[in-house]
This record gives C-alpha cells, sequence and structure tokens, in this order.
C-alpha cells in the first residue's frame, strides 16, 4: 500500500526479496506517474478501476484507494482465480488500517 511518497504496509511472501530504500522511491515515483496518466484518460474513457501490467516475470496491479492511497499488487503471473484470492487478502488488510 502506498500513500504519497511513502510504503505505508506491505506483505511479502517467505523467500521474495524485500526492496530497499531507493528500489522504493524508485518505484512510488513510477506508480504516481502511470497512475496520473491513467487517470487522465477518465474523461474519455469513464471511471478508472485498476491498472494491470503483464511483464515476462510479474503481473503488476495498481487500485487506487481514495484519494492518495495507491493499491499495488506485484505477482508471479497466475491464472486469475489465484489472483482474486490475493485481492480479497490485500483489501482485508485494507480495511483493517
Amino acid at each position: 500500500m502506498l500513500e504519497a511518497e511513502k510504503p505505508l504496509d506491505w506483505y511479502v511472501r517467505e523467500g521474495m526479496p524485500v526492496p530497499n530504500e531507493e528500489t522504493w522511491r524508485q518505484m512510488i515515483i513510477k506508480v504516481q506517474l502511470i497512475m496520473s496518466m491513467v487517470k487522465d484518460a477518465s474523461g474519455y474513457l469513464g471511471d478508472f478501476k485498476h491498472l494491470s501490467v503483464q511483464h515476462e516475470l510479474a503481473v503488476v496491479r495498481l487500485f487506487p484507494v481514495g484519494r492518495k492511497k495507491v493499491l499495488c499488487i506485484v505477482s508471479k503471473p497466475e491464472p486469475e482465480s489465484k489472483i482474486i484470492g490475493l485481492i480479497r487478502e490485500f483489501i482485508t488488510r485494507i480495511n483493517d488500517l
């Protein structure tokens, strides 16, 4: 979960590397840029729900939460059914914040 320029909370599965401070900073800047570009198209495409970007080794999903918060999920490319369960887990965590 990102807010403005800071990671608020994160969950990393065992065995996955945790980004260092510089990597977090770069990721947040890039997420802010992508989100602003996509939101600019809302006048033409309608309300923005989420953004999904698939790389060779990972899928990145960005969900706006309120005005300044963004839920960022980075996962391995998997069937959608597994991702839905992961999203539900994160929604529970968000509601607990």
